[in-house]
């Protein structure tokens, strides 16, 4: 399914805008892992003006164009997918809404590609111009210019926070969140009590609004909505903190980056040209930037969680007639042995097969694939300067011994801190994390944000000052550390940390 719909929908807008340069990027999956493709560009300089210009209308009308055109769509079509009653569909009729579902989701990729490409162009040009400015060598200086704009990954975490103040006014639930981990058991014991079943009612109404992210963007992970635990493990870690008014937080970034904006028309001077220059090109990124989290809400979480409802339903009637030996079997077929498999059961894969491929699924999962495969385009498409770069960018230093004292990484988050390092490989382990811990993980998603609320820190096996973990973090003033390449093989749950977001340096006690 990740071929059929994100690899193709994600190729069209540069072909839609007209970008020849930077290569064109598709995206295809190798033992469970997705990688992007970049194939050299060879353009003319004629051909490259060309594209310069279209670039600058784009991006002059992206904002707009979410707002007035794409968002719409997103809600009117995703709406009208959640509309379908697919338990009551015929075979026929599930065979059809399972073709345009991925047709829809394609579509919705496809909106992704417009909305984050010219982004990832607006702010290729206002970071050189900023560091040309002001000459500052810190990387992330340049991306505090675009801090403290409210987005849907926000907004999601502000509500969960909500739903905590509301357990804490009421004693019982409190102390069942307390008391209780296990959901049904929770459910259960709320339900007994008029304040716990208010409580349900709205964290029924949160998950079905903010309840389309599964914690590894991973079409085969259950959506928040299905197995609402991690919710419950944030609110019950949120309990454990002293309630933190967010206001003032935001107003330091605000203060910060406008401090930083002022800085740089100091340092421009009476030069109008290039003030109108800077203050063009900041306007335009400051408004794109918060589409980089909301694109995610719609496309990556609430289309690809549709897709998945009809998968999943697709899976239990193959379990019904046999075909499967669990619903959840249906992510081992490929969708043109799904659709096969609707239309003619007997000609579904073998059991044996279904097992042997999630044998061989269970086994790659164990790795830590290679960052990039193939050879580097020699454009420098892949180099450390390019926006690109900046989401996979990691620290190639070499592991010299079995436990390190110190890992480099990129300075993704200025600031220090100290505490237990609590390494997570999946949502599985959410419940370990503790309030003030450091936390370690291959990378994030934006459904971990949430655990922002209560880590120290951050330190990632992969990703560059633009992956999800570093945006966030700066948002949150948290250290970060990204791109270490070796942290959750090196570092033990529990070992105490020091980390260095300014630096890039993770000490390891």
């Amino acid at each position: 399914v990740n071929d059929a719909t994100s690899g193709v929908g994600f190729a069209r807008p540069a072909q839609a805008q007209g970008n020849a340069p930077p290569p064109r990027p598709t995206r295809r999956v190798f033992n469970g892992y997705s990688y992007s493709v970049r194939a050299p560009a060879n353009h003319t300089p004629e051909e490259e003006a060309r594209f310069h210009e279209r670039q600058g209308q784009i991006i002059r009308d992206t904002r707009r164009r979410w707002d007035e055109e794409l968002v719409p769509t997103l809600v009117r079509e995703t709406d009208a997918m959640k509309a379908v009653d697919l338990q009551a569909a015929t075979r026929q009729d599930l065979l059809r809404h399972l073709e345009e579902f991925i047709a829809l989701d394609q579509k919705h990729w496809y909106f992704h590609g417009l909305a984050v490409g010219p982004i990832m162009y607006a702010t290729s040009l206002l970071f050189p111009l900023y560091a040309q400015i002001t000459g500052s060598q810190d990387e992330t200086e340049a991306y505090r210019l675009l801090q403290g704009f409210d987005n849907k990954s926000l907004e999601t975490d502000r509500e969960l926070r909500t739903l905590a103040q509301q357990a804490r006014k009421d004693k019982g639930v409190a102390t069942a969140f307390a008391e209780v981990s296990d959901w049904q058991a929770l459910r259960k014991r709320l339900q007994a009590t008029p304040a716990g079943e208010a409580f349900l009612a709205r964290l029924q109404a949160f998950l079905d609004y903010y309840g389309n992210r599964s914690a590894l963007l991973n079409i085969a992970e259950p959506t928040w909505q299905e197995d609402p635990s991690f919710v419950l493990i944030t609110i019950r870690g949120l309990l454990q903190r002293k309630p933190e008014d967010e206001e003032p937080r935001r107003h330091r970034l605000v203060e910060e980056r406008e401090s930083l904006v002022q800085g740089a028309l100091q340092r421009i001077g009476d030069n109008e040209n290039k003030r109108q220059e800077f203050l063009d090109i900041l306007g335009i990124s400051q408004a794109l930037w918060p589409i980089r989290e909301d694109h995610s809400f719609y496309i990556d979480q609430m289309s690809r969680a549709l897709v998945r409802r009809v998968l999943v339903e697709c899976g239990r009637r193959l379990a019904q007639q046999g075909v499967l030996d669990l619903p959840q079997e249906v992510f081992f077929l490929t969708l043109p042995e799904l659709k096969e498999a609707l239309k003619a059961p007997e000609k579904a894969p073998s059991r044996s097969e279904i097992q042997r491929r999630k044998v061989e699924h269970e086994r790659f999962s164990r790795i830590t694939p290679p960052q990039f495969l193939g050879k580097t385009p020699p454009d420098g498409g892949l180099s450390d300067t390019s926006e690109g770069a900046k989401f996979v960018r990691a620290i190639n230093i070499p592991l010299t011994e079995e436990r390190p004292s110190l890992l480099r990484g990129a300075a993704a988050s200025p600031g220090k801190a100290s505490g237990v390092a609590r390494v997570v490989r999946g949502p599985e382990e959410f419940q370990n994390v503790r309030p003030g811990d450091i936390l370690v993980c291959r990378t994030t998603s934006p459904s971990w944000t949430p655990l922002f609320a209560l880590i120290g820190g951050l330190v990632t096996d992969a990703g560059g000052v633009l992956s999800h973990g570093a945006i966030v973090a700066r948002e949150y003033k948290l250290p970060a550390v990204t791109g270490t390449k070796h942290a959750t093989r090196v570092i033990l749950d529990g070992q105490p940390l020091f980390v260095d977001g300014a630096t890039g340096v993770v000490r390891l006690g």
